[in-house]
């Protein structure tokens, strides 16, 4: 093509982007300020970070929760490159919601817009015709695995990346020219910004693509490594340029490096063969044709489409049919470039499909990750097939395309036909994804409406009402409390709608939330903060941090119950009244340390008259400790003695007599864990309530990761309220340590009436109160 059809064809390619795109997400075009793809779950925290920190947020440090200490915008999922420039944009002119929420919708439209343009180049670089390279790189978008991020994990969705790096690659391949690979680095910096997982999807491409280059192609290693050594170069240099900026952004140093969740969101053999949202496999299933469950849009999903399914199977067998016949009639290819270049992109399809399905680490090698442990960084391996699903697809086409020229040079209308038939099947299954993503459409701005409470009153206008501004409080502090992002503690993790409300609450009034969902949150950072929903007894680093008097706006939601640990904080606090799913409350630091240093001297007198042991104060059904004194240990919370991990995953550890002083007497059970950092393990207890014949009258649970109390160095306390029916006569523990790594030490099982006191009291004078640690 002359330079002229060139700039002529990408202009007509833009503008069917353009048209495909605005089809598809016509309310991100049409109202990008006014709607909210997705303000529950997920999407609500990722909305609530974008907007405080573009709103109310300044640099790279997010301060929208985990008050007062804050966040790197990193770990916030709030597209930290995005946020910060909209973030500075409202230093120079007003930027409202409207607005940030604006940049953001259009900046996602406007990625997959050139994710097709990309799509086409790299069509147009194998020789596609323009007007075949334009349809087919729109339906390889409209199908892919990103676009179902748009209901949440929004900075995922901007697909224009991965088509982009395979682009690059291609280019610097064909001409040699460096500027390709500054290209690369720059793209990968920015993009890293947006998710950090952009940046170890570039490293596995680039490395599986250098590898399979060293292997297939023809020529002496050494020229082959030179070739590929400048890629690696600029992805390893794209990467230190990342973490350097972290080290002078970042200032913790014990964040969580083994995240949960590597080997649990994988991509598994549904994933990418067939697919809920198309029509086609919707009619198979509707005739029974198909009995399992189709695949509807997991982590690892990554379908690819029936056309590339059958299209690369016909080609991986057709090749190696010719491979094994020119070896047999001791014949050279006709185009040993072309099959080098088919196995390379093969190579780099099957390689990344490969360790999302999380082989060979599922294979009982996780021993594997202490040589790579940059990928345990990544949640989910799943993820890593979308590179699959780009370069599988545009296999098939290229393919497709090779067979159409072929028969076009001899026989025209069957070469139509041809072309004619994949188009057809794969149009139809694309359609199956725009009518889901339509029928998502018409819900967009009601989620925005509900999410600013523009057809009823919203918080500002609730707390003038009540004599209140957002200027009286400091922050917010919801019940159930939510801290999400240790990987070790999970709190509140799967009834938090609460929270969900909550950021409405946060962005309409400018404050921040002391709870956390986030990620790789800091240790010591996590232990301090659990702490504030820990009861009487549990120091609060919280109350020493804060610089200001003012009272927490306290949430409660309406729909889950809270503990007694929790409850306590409405001890410090006045009834504001009740509003938006909470009973709401300003709670007053002042008073909350007031009351605990009442109870802190309390049993000061009691404690300083102990000898050693236990002392029960109020108890009236009966109550257990077991301070494990029998197994000396340096490594322990109290006393002189803990427990060594079980040898098993599952054991029954102890049967306790137990008899309550009335019908459904309220219980507390608690213990105390050494927890390892280096993992995101931890155990938990299952207790089974037994009559005297043996039969289960109640039971329970109480996990570590649920746990509100700790030392600061490792050590956590978990624990559950439970009522005891009068028939109880014995309760069983069972103690799980999963995979026999989750814990270092057990101590300090503790079984008491809830409304008792328990005082213990060390040979050394350390002490414990309601297996709290007590600082005399």
């Amino acid at each position: 093509m002359s330079k002229k059809q060139q700039y002529l064809w990408l202009t007509a390619a833009f503008v069917f982007a353009f048209c495909v795109i605005y089809y598809m997400l016509t309310p991100l075009f049409t109202s990008p300020g006014h709607i909210m793809l997705d303000p529950s779950g997920d999407g609500a925290k990722n909305y609530f970070t974008y907007l405080y920190q573009s709103l109310y947020g300044n640099g790279t440090w997010f301060y929208g929760m985990n008050y007062p200490y804050g966040e790197h915008v990193i770990y916030t999922d709030d597209q930290p490159l995005v946020a910060m420039l909209v973030s500075g944009l409202g230093r120079i002119i007003h930027v409202d919601q409207n607005t940030a929420l604006g940049v953001m919708h259009v900046s996602i439209a406007i990625s997959y817009i050139f994710s097709i343009i990309v799509t086409y180049k790299i069509l147009i670089e194998y020789k596609v015709r323009p007007w075949l390279a334009i349809l087919f790189a729109s339906l390889v978008i409209i199908m892919s695995p990103q676009v179902l991020r748009l209901t949440g994990h929004f900075a995922l969705s901007h697909a224009f990346y991965i088509p982009a790096l395979i682009y690059l690659v291609l280019r610097y391949d064909h001409t040699d020219k460096k500027k390709y690979l500054v290209y690369l680095l720059v793209i990968s910096i920015l993009m890293a910004f947006i998710h950090p997982y952009f940046l170890g999807i570039s490293l596995l491409f680039i490395g599986f693509y250098a590898i399979a280059y060293c292997i297939f192609r023809d020529g002496k290693l050494w020229t082959k490594v030179k070739k590929v050594l400048p890629l690696l170069g600029a992805i390893v240099c794209s990467m230190i340029i990342v973490k350097l900026i972290l080290v002078l952004t970042d200032p913790m140093t014990d964040r969580p490096t083994a995240p949960y969740g590597t080997l649990m969101y994988l991509t598994e053999d549904p994933d990418y063969l067939n697919s809920a949202f198309s029509p086609i496999w919707q009619f198979i299933k509707a005739r029974g044709w198909y009995t399992k469950e189709l695949s509807s849009g997991g982590e690892g999903y990554s379908y690819m489409g029936l056309v590339p399914i059958i299209t690369s199977i016909i080609v991986i067998i057709g090749g190696i049919t010719v491979l094994i016949l020119s070896k047999i009639k001791g014949e050279k290819l006709n185009n040993k470039t072309c099959y080098a270049s088919a196995c390379i992109w093969l190579f780099v399809a099957l390689s990344a499909l490969t360790l999302a399905k999380g082989i060979p680490f599922k294979w009982h090698m996780l021993w594997l990750f202490d040589y790579i442990s940059a990928l345990k960084q990544f949640r989910t391996l799943g993820r890593f097939s979308w590179l699959f699903y780009y370069v599988i697809t545009l296999f098939a086409i290229v393919a497709i395309s090779r067979y159409y020229e072929w028969l076009l040079a001899r026989r025209k209308v069957l070469a139509y036909i041809f072309v004619a038939i994949p188009l057809c099947i794969w149009s139809l299954e694309a359609k199956g994804y725009l009518d889901r993503i339509k029928a998502l459409n018409n819900n967009y701005a009601n989620g925005y409406k509900w999410f600013f409470m523009t057809e009823e009153q919203n918080w500002n206008d609730y707390l003038a009402k009540q004599n209140h501004k957002p200027s009286d409080f400091q922050a917010i502090i919801t019940l159930p409390f939510t801290h999400i992002g240790s990987e070790k503690l999970w709190l509140n993790a799967f009834h938090y709608w609460n929270i969900v409300i909550a950021y409405r609450a946060g962005i309409q009034l400018k404050l921040p939330l002391v709870d956390v969902n986030m990620s790789r949150s800091s240790w010591s950072q996590t232990e301090m903060q659990v702490r504030t929903a820990g009861g009487p007894w549990a120091d609060k680093p919280l109350l020493r941090t804060i610089k200001s008097n003012k009272p927490f706006l306290l949430l409660k939601f309406d729909d889950i119950a809270v503990n007694d640990d929790e409850n306590y904080l409405l001890s410090a606090s006045d009834s504001i009244g009740h509003f938006s799913q909470f009973y709401i409350y300003a709670c007053y630091p002042d008073r909350l340390r007031h009351n605990d240093k009442q109870h802190h001297d309390s049993i000061k007198s009691i404690y300083t008259s102990m000898s050693k042991g236990d002392t029960c104060l109020g108890c009236r059904g009966t109550w257990y400790v077991n301070h494990f004194d029998s197994s000396t240990s340096d490594q322990h919370i109290f006393s002189k003695g803990s427990q060594e991990p079980t040898k098993k995953e599952e054991l029954v550890t102890e049967i306790i007599p137990i008899e309550p002083a009335y019908d459904n007497e309220l219980y507390e059970i608690s213990y105390w864990a050494l927890l390892e950092p280096t993992t995101y393990q931890s155990p938990y207890i299952v207790f089974n309530v037994l009559d005297s014949n043996d039969n289960q009258v109640g039971w329970g649970d109480a996990l570590i990761k649920e746990g509100t109390d700790n030392d600061g160095k490792m050590w956590f306390r978990a624990s559950r309220y439970f009522s005891m029916p009068a028939s109880a006569k014995k309760i069983r523990i069972i103690l799980h340590n999963d995979l026999l790594t989750s814990y270092l030490r057990f101590d300090e099982l503790m079984i008491r009436p809830a409304d008792a006191v328990i005082i213990s009291k060390g040979a050394d004078g350390s002490a414990m109160v309601n297996n709290h640690v007590y600082k005399p």
